[in-house]
């Protein structure tokens, strides 16, 4: 199987409520992140309980390949076309960045997330699931196999989960938009949602997502073992 897309997203989950589309905030946010050649533009998100819209910003660079979102609820850095080690290399800068324009900001959860599609023909994928499943009387087309590990991270109770999935997708970077037989593979770390006390300082960020992006690349060499010929 051909690998022929990977992108990477990293959580910060805090209260945003101080990051709205206005443009004190907006001018904050330029010379913040002046150097990763990001610009403004806004995104809308509703209220489940309310059905309320709201708009939060997101700054995108031109090749729409770097996207940094405020959501109400966390911030989100996510990259597409880079190697992990690239994005951790990103990662970092953005988020000192972020700490000296908003010191006060305290994160309740922390996850990254990685994201892998491969191509491959029908019997490579029924090989996969050979490998993935013990039922074997069937060839199906889409499936979904899913595991939840817990490690524990100074004392922080952390959830590894590990994803491949067979599935059919529309996508635009893959074959013009045309639906296309692909597997997903995904492997998300985060820390435990039981917990939401703001226990993250945004001065902190970057060495605790340097520990999560290390479990992140370890679940991502074993899952490579179902990938590599």
């Amino acid at each position: 199987m051909d690998l022929i897309h990977e992108s990477y997203q990293a959580h910060f989950f805090c209260d945003n409520s101080d990051i709205l589309a206005t443009p004190i905030v907006l001018s904050q946010l330029l010379e913040a992140l002046a150097g990763f050649g990001v610009m403004p533009t806004l995104g809308n998100e509703i209220n489940a309980r309310t059905a309320e819209k709201k708009q939060f910003i997101i700054m995108l660079s031109t090749d729409e390949k770097l996207r940094i979102e405020f959501p109400n609820d966390r911030i989100v850095v996510a990259s597409e076309g880079k190697t992990i080690e690239e994005f951790s290399a990103l990662l970092a800068p953005i988020m000192d960045r972020l700490s000296s324009g908003f010191p006060a900001k305290s994160g309740i959860r922390m996850s990254i997330v990685t994201t892998k599609l491969y191509s491959g023909n029908s019997q490579e994928y029924d090989d996969l699931y050979d490998k993935l499943f013990t039922y074997r009387k069937v060839k199906p087309f889409e499936w979904d196999n899913r595991i939840v590990l817990r490690e524990n991270l100074d004392g922080e109770a952390i959830n590894v989960v590990s994803t491949i999935r067979r599935c059919e997708a529309s996508i635009g970077f893959i074959n013009n938009g045309s639906t296309s037989d692909i597997i997903l593979s995904e492997v998300d770390i985060n820390t435990s949602p039981r917990n939401i006390a703001a226990r993250f300082p945004i001065s902190d960020s970057v060495r605790v997502f340097d520990e999560l992006l290390q479990l992140n690349t370890k679940s991502r060499e074993e899952l490579n073992r179902y990938f590599d010929n």
